[in-house]
């Protein structure tokens, strides 16, 4: 019975990146990052439609509004899944996680909240395998 190759070679580590704005940028409160911020992010069209659980008026992505460049940082995650699930308690998102939280999956090729195909193809050129973004709810 010989080595299989997947216990010889380690699995690569996915690339997962969060798109930003707002208070995430400088408050992260707990959402796990292997990266700093970068400010070459696609443009997405971010504007205050959201109330947050604190009853504030926060910057979500949506369908209209201003164009505004993103900023993004590689999650320390080992899915997408689990990016979702992270920015999605950083968000206090509790219902709608569906339309509260965005997604693209390069392996699968679906997006969520993707409505321009801005963020698939931007992903695509910084090789990123996924993403995750607040959009409106």
């Amino acid at each position: 019975m010989g080595i299989q190759d997947e216990d010889v070679m380690p699995k690569k580590k996915l690339k997962i990146a969060c798109l930003g704005w707002g208070s995430l940028i400088w408050n992260q409160n707990g959402l796990p990052l292997r990266s700093g911020w970068n400010e070459d992010g696609p443009d997405l069209t971010i504007e205050f439609a959201r109330e947050s659980s604190e009853k504030r008026i926060t910057l979500v992505i949506c369908d209209q509004g201003t164009g505004v460049r993103s900023l993004w940082a590689v999650m320390d995650v080992d899915t997408l899944e689990a990016g979702i699930s992270a920015l999605t308690k950083r968000e206090k998102v509790k219902k709608l996680i569906d339309t509260g939280i965005g997604h693209w999956d390069r392996l699968s090729g679906k997006s969520h909240n993707d409505r321009t195909g801005k963020i698939t193809s931007w992903a695509a050129a910084q090789e990123i395998d996924g993403v995750v973004l607040t959009c409106s709810l």
